[in-house]
């Protein structure tokens, strides 16, 4: 991991430290929220899980521009990911 990854991993990590009690209660009720949808959305939670820790990688590296897929393949992951939740349910 190169230098600057490090420091804005420690960056990250000092702003979620110091984050407001209420914000991060906020964003905590919201993550229960999605993960009570996600458990009862009819498909296995396993496996919606593992697809939803893969959109999040995505996001995270498209927003810190870390490890980006080109566009060919990160389309091809989001439809794989797509053809994933369709077989599920």
């Amino acid at each position: 991991m190169s230098k600057e990854s490090l420091a804005l991993f420690a960056r990250l990590s000092s702003i979620l430290v110091e984050m407001p009690p209420e914000l991060l209660q906020s964003v905590e009720a919201y993550e229960k929220r999605f993960h009570q949808c996600l458990e009862n959305d009819g498909i296995d939670p396993v496996q919606a899980r593992i697809i939803q820790l893969a959109i999040d990688g995505l996001w995270f590296s498209e927003v810190f521009q870390m490890s980006v897929p080109n566009e060919e393949r990160r389309a091809q992951v989001v439809e794989t990911l797509l053809t994933m939740t369709r077989s599920l349910q």
